[in-house]
């Protein structure tokens, strides 16, 4: 999808390899993190995936970790 980073990508990567979320869940939170960061959100798509009840808040942090050390 245009405008998601290359971080979003790659949370989406991981959630899908290990089965945490659904590619439908994850293109509606892409959806909405690209809507937001439109109107000039800093957000980041876990983020949005903890809010819309697709992500656990404590396993979002621990990808977020994950994919900060990964570079």
């Amino acid at each position: 999808m245009s405008g998601m980073t290359e971080r979003d990508r790659a949370a989406g990567r991981l959630l899908l390899e290990r089965g945490l979320a659904s590619s439908d869940a994850l293109r509606r939170c892409a959806e909405a993190t690209q809507e937001r960061r439109q109107r000039g959100e800093q957000i980041e798509v876990l983020q949005v995936l903890v809010e819309q009840g697709a992500l656990e808040r404590g396993l979002a942090s621990s990808l977020w970790r994950e994919l900060q050390a990964s570079g």
